[in-house]
């Protein structure tokens, strides 16, 4: 993995300009268009998970997003593919969990992004991802976001 964001954030809209920053670089490069997509959002609750994932959404051209927690996942349509946006806030079981994920990716088609919050960093997830963010608290509700992305070459 390679570090392609290290932010200190200050506030909710540079958390959101962080969600743009990715989606602008994959849309961008066309990364999107090649393959099936995940991106792994790890940070514990209320750290912004979800108003990263707003940023993200708005560069694709989705104006309302919602934070899945309490369904699951949630779709949304963007330039003919599509967002799946999963919690995995009540989720704990890993064996089923990687299962449930790989049953999810096969429903994903070329172009489409998984993009998966959660509140713990699992070793089996991670393995999946093409991206990985992290969101850490720090002093006086300021927060580091650090964006990785795996098999870049320098």
């Amino acid at each position: 993995m390679k570090i392609i964001y290290n932010k200190i954030c200050l506030k909710s809209i540079q958390t959101k300009m962080a969600g743009i920053f990715l989606a602008q670089k994959i849309i961008f490069t066309n990364l999107y268009k090649r393959k099936k997509n995940i991106l792994l959002i790890q940070g514990s609750m209320g750290i912004g998970k979800t108003i990263f994932v707003k940023g993200f959404a708005q560069k694709l051209g989705i104006l309302r997003i919602n934070s899945p927690s309490f369904n699951f996942f949630k779709i949304y349509n963007f330039n003919n593919n599509k967002l799946f946006h999963m919690d995995l806030f009540r989720f704990e079981n890993n064996s089923k969990l990687v299962f449930l994920l790989e049953e999810v990716f096969e429903y994903l088609s070329i172009g489409d992004i998984l993009l998966i919050e959660s509140t713990y960093l699992n070793n089996e997830i991670e393995k999946l991802c093409d991206f990985k963010i992290e969101i850490k608290f720090l002093k006086y509700n300021s927060r580091l976001i650090t964006i990785e992305q795996k098999n870049v070459e320098n």
